[in-house]
């Protein structure tokens, strides 16, 4: 019995492997090679720092077509939002998924300019694959990249689409 301790005790400590160790969970989680997935959400945030009302908006998409904006004077975790859902016809669906796959000619960097640098904004893009994987960007509205522009521009026509 005690050498059963003695070996439980030895392979809890390790023996040492030439396993490289594990990588953060952040980078874990990041889609290694964008494309569009059979199933993913995309969301698109727009903040404004200094401003008095309706400061932020987001819109959100999923693979199903379905979708809504939602409005807020601030963003908060628990603040007051007004939702307003959409559903996107098959062709709307098919030109925003052509889009994203525009956007993924191209990596993501997390930060393009200098997002709520001075009052110029925040857009946000994120986009999850299947569930768990992600893709995650912030930009300057002053600075967008090209290839990001017409995705962040139909997202900004949905929102304007569907706010009553």
């Amino acid at each position: 019995m005690r050498y059963w301790a003695i070996a439980a005790a030895v392979l809890a400590a390790g023996c040492g492997s030439d396993r490289p160790e594990r990588e953060p969970v952040k980078d874990t989680l990041a889609l290694q090679e964008p494309r569009v997935c059979e199933q993913f959400v995309l969301t698109y945030e727009e903040s404004y720092g200094e401003c008095e009302d309706d400061c932020y908006t987001r819109v959100e998409v999923s693979s199903a077509g379905l979708g809504y904006v939602a409005w807020a004077d601030r963003k908060t975790l628990d603040g007051p939002e007004s939702k307003f859902p959409f559903a996107l016809s098959a062709e709307e669906q098919g030109a925003l998924e052509a889009l994203l796959a525009d956007a993924f000619t191209q990596r993501w960097e997390h930060v393009y300019g200098c997002p709520d640098c001075v009052d110029q904004g925040r857009y946000s893009l994120f986009y999850e694959c299947n569930g768990w994987a992600s893709l995650v960007t912030a930009v300057d509205p002053r600075q967008q990249p090209e290839f990001l522009r017409p995705l962040i521009a139909r997202m900004r026509e949905l929102r304007a689409e569907h706010r009553p």
